[in-house]
């Protein structure tokens, strides 16, 4: 079996799990089951869904899976008939035309002739398992392990809500037996473009993923629904609320700390929607950092390497103790599940900050549709509002307009400073377009908007108003998605033709809005609204600086984002080797330098805290990584503040060196590293049924809370 994983994650569907590919529709859900655990901005969740055939004659069932653009898949497994499936990675190049083959069913024989259809986002944003035949009156049970990276809230709040296919909604069928929405033929012919290069040939052998996922998911009957997330939070937690049910926390009152906590529903489910859950820190805008270990102990990674081609070549050349170093930081993209991992989680205050945030000024870039549909009333609502959208701006901001139908033209050849001479220029111009480009082809105008250069303290926010369907939905997705870090979009659905996954879609890769236009709505407030957002305060031109002692070999991620919006949190990773015993003649590092966090041309100090950190836990959380963090903003300046801190012999730190995280270029994330709530498939049998029991009977939070004391002192493996 198959699947994709999501590297930069994504999806935004309403209507997955396992489905009748004859029919193409779900089978009923009968139990699903939700255990999850957060630890800080991070959230490992294991669902195990069961689901049920009630036709009297075999099926081909083929499970799909959305994602959020925060999450990936780290394991799989279905049972089926006493038999277990499981998935393997391949890499994308060895896959032709990125679809599965599969059986289907004509007369009761199975024939291979039919395929799923995958373009350039649903390969990054959807699992797809093909599960094969499904005998009838059969029971299915596909048990999934993601990880993720959770979205936070302006107050510094911590959001987990729980996906779609595992809280479907329940509702009798409307249309149909198969329980189908109303909605679903205006879906169907909204997508009928969308099949991209391979829409020249016949649907009827292909399953087209991109009408599928948008119908609203309807389970036929009711089902057993249980919820438990594990709460263990980097430092006290004020508090934990769901808007959408009524929840209970456990917790020992005899612990110590309010660190962590086990939510489960109050009540019973009411199949009304999914489970969302607000997780509150006391100090919801002070960095932390959490730090895994590998699964190797040092003297387990060393020989290890001892096993590895290059190593025993480099080491017949050269066995000096320079030369491992040198083996071991070449390695590093290689080994990070060997080595620990330090995550940093901020989420700063921007409201505090306001008053040294204003010099930011985005880049605004309006995007519109000219083609022949935008003709009559949607043209005039564009005009109307975007006369009032331009005299909104503020001066030192740059804009630019950009028309597209099958061809574009943009006003200026680069985006332009705001004042009143282009203000007028603009005025005249946007009071004279009109409906007359032709088709809609979206690609060529934002491939042209994306290669232009940045303009460095200027965020670039993108502003695209439309009202129809592309033939190639994914690849406008992808090329966004893949400009994230430095593009934000805002979108506009201009009536009901509009294309929701597009608008969506866009939106959601590059953490933008979305709004839709009903027939008789007006555009401007609308603009109006997403304006205001794109105007909150901003740092701009963030990169993070590293210093570790000597004697760290360490590997750093790419940034997330070069800016940061109210709400938006900041995740760094780096993967650590200690090579101490490389490095015969340092000092010992008992302590180390504390973490600071500052703006380069600023007048305050976004943070600066240090905490020790927690002796042999499987995570510590510690507030003071011996790091030396340093967030670079476009802002004004103020004299840094180092703080040495010497080792419990009174001697002075070794020499340290710096790493910083605008020296990396992307590239493509190496496969995530287990943790000890995720499946190891190398380790155990049925990997992912493991990992629910484990979750399920972790202990108790006041003995985790006494595993973790954070009075026993630094971890002398990591030197905190």
């Amino acid at each position: 079996m198959l699947f994709y994983r999501s590297s930069d994650k994504g999806a935004r569907s309403t209507m997955p799990g396992l489905i009748n590919k004859g029919k193409r529709s779900t089978l009923p859900l009968s139990v699903s089951e939700i255990t999850s655990c957060v630890r800080g901005y991070t959230l490992a969740m294991t669902a195990s869904m069961t689901y049920n055939n009630i036709e009297d004659h075999s099926i081909e069932g083929v499970f799909v899976y959305p994602l959020d653009e925060c999450s990936t898949v780290v394991g799989f497994e279905a049972v089926v008939s006493s038999q277990i499936i499981t998935v393997q990675i391949k890499d994308k190049a060895k896959i032709d035309d990125c679809y599965f083959d599969c059986c289907t069913v004509a007369n009761g024989t199975f024939q291979a002739s039919s395929h799923i259809v995958l373009d350039e986002d649903m390969e990054r944003s959807v699992l797809v398992v093909n599960i094969g035949v499904i005998p009838p009156l059969e029971t299915v049970t596909v048990l999934v392990s993601t990880s993720s990276e959770l979205s936070t809230l302006p107050n510094g709040a911590i959001k987990v809500t729980s996906p779609m296919v595992c809280s479907p909604k329940v509702q009798r069928s409307i249309n149909g037996e198969n329980g189908s929405s109303p909605k679903l033929a205006m879906v169907k012919e909204r997508h009928h473009c969308a099949l991209g290069p391979h829409d020249q040939t016949s649907t009827t052998s292909q399953l087209c993923l991109a009408w599928l996922l948008e119908e609203e998911h309807i389970n036929s009957i009711d089902y057993e629904f249980n919820f438990q997330l594990e709460i263990q939070g980097p430092g006290l937690l004020a508090g934990v609320e769901s808007p959408t049910h009524a929840i209970r926390a456990d917790a020992d009152p005899s612990a110590r700390s309010a660190t962590s906590i086990v939510i489960t529903l109050a009540d019973k489910y009411t199949y009304d929607c999914p489970v969302e859950i607000f997780i509150y820190p006391s100090e919801p805008h002070m960095p932390h950092v959490l730090i895994e270990n590998g699964d190797m102990t040092p003297e387990e990674y060393e020989e290890h390497l001892r096993g590895k081609s290059d190593y025993i070549r480099g080491m017949k050349r050269d066995p000096s103790d320079e030369k491992k170093v040198e083996i071991i930081r070449k390695r590093l993209h290689k080994d990070m599940i060997h080595n620990p991992v330090v995550m940093l989680n901020f989420c700063p205050n921007l409201k505090a900050m306001a008053s040294d945030l204003k010099q930011v000024q985005g880049e605004f870039i309006f995007l519109i549709d000219h083609s022949g549909s935008m003709s009559g009333v949607n043209i005039s609502r564009v005009k109307e509002a975007m006369v009032v959208i331009l005299k909104s701006l503020v001066p030192a901001c740059l804009f630019n307009i950009i028309g597209f139908g099958s061809t574009f033209k943009a006003l200026f050849p680069t985006s332009q400073s705001y004042g009143e001479g282009t203000l007028r220029i603009a005025c005249d111009y946007v009071k004279k377009i009109r409906a007359d480009m032709g088709g809609t082809n979206i690609l060529a105008p934002l491939n042209w908007i994306l290669r232009q250069p940045l303009r460095r303290g200027h965020p670039r926010l993108l502003f695209l108003l439309t009202d129809g369907a592309i033939s190639n939905t994914g690849k406008v997705i992808e090329l966004v998605r893949s400009h994230a870090r430095f593009t934000r979009c805002y979108t506009f659905g201009i009536g009901q033709n509009a294309c929701r996954r597009l608008v969506i879609g866009l939106s959601t890769v590059s953490k933008g809005t979305a709004e839709f236009l009903a027939e008789g709505e007006r555009l401007q407030p609308k603009m109006i609204k997403s304006l205001k957002k794109s105007m909150a305060p901003v740092l701009s031109d963030v990169t993070i600086e590293w210093l570790f002692p000597e004697r760290k070999e360490l590997l750093l991620s790419p940034m997330g984002s070069t800016y940061l919006f109210p709400g938006d949190r900041l995740i760094s990773y780096s993967v650590v080797c200690d090579t101490t015993r490389y490095h015969p003649n340092l000092k010992s590092d008992k302590r180390r330098r504390y973490s600071m966090m500052r703006s380069n041309d600023s007048t305050s100090s976004v943070f600066y805290h240090s905490e020790e950190g927690e002796h042999g836990s499987r995570v510590a959380e510690v507030e003071g990584v011996a790091t030396h963090l340093q967030l670079e903003m476009s802002q004004a300046s103020c004299a840094s503040t180092e703080w040495d801190s010497t080792g419990a012999d009174g001697h002075t730190l070794p020499r340290r060196r710096a790493y910083s995280t605008n020296q990396i270029v992307d590239y493509s994330p190496m496969k995530r590293a287990y943790t000890p709530s995720d499946p190891s498939s190398s380790v155990l049998k049925n990997p992912i049924r493991s990992a629910n029991q484990e979750l399920t009977s972790q202990t108790s939070p006041s003995q985790k809370a006494q595993e973790t004391d954070p009075q026993q002192g630094p971890d002398p493996e990591l030197g905190f």
